[in-house]
């Protein structure tokens, strides 16, 4: 019983190292980071329904309205800038925070009374 209990601690501490792991090389390597490619760039997304939506997609210095289904993308017209409010578009995208600060934050214990006041803000 106590083996088998050591066992699945140990198997879960390998998962958690190879996901750390894994994170961070895909970062490293570009494939989780937006900021190298500033060519190509999703502003906006609304769903339509459950397997549809219309995008709105920056490409170079082109503005897309694009729908998206699961057969297909259709372009649905091509907008300037003076058509639309792209001030609030930064160029970079928001920085990636490292895997060990968000799994950090996860891992910390929380007050009993913390869970009760965030339900509470949740709330409101």
């Amino acid at each position: 019983m106590l083996g088998q209990l050591i066992r699945i601690i140990l198997a879960f501490a390998v998962v958690l190292l190879l996901a750390y792991y894994a994170t961070r090389f895909l970062g490293a390597s570009g494939r989780l980071s937006r900021a190298r490619k500033p060519n190509l760039r999703v502003l906006e997304a609304i769903t339509i329904s459950q397997q549809n939506s219309v995008q709105l997609v920056r490409a170079g210095s082109k503005h897309l309205l694009l729908g998206v289904s699961k057969e297909r993308v259709t372009l649905l017209a091509e907008l300037d800038e003076t058509e639309l409010d792209v001030s609030q578009y930064a160029q970079t995208a928001a920085p990636v925070p490292p895997f060990e600060k968000v799994l950090g934050k996860l891992m910390k214990p929380r007050a009993a009374g913390a869970d009760v006041e965030e339900a509470k803000d949740d709330n409101e």
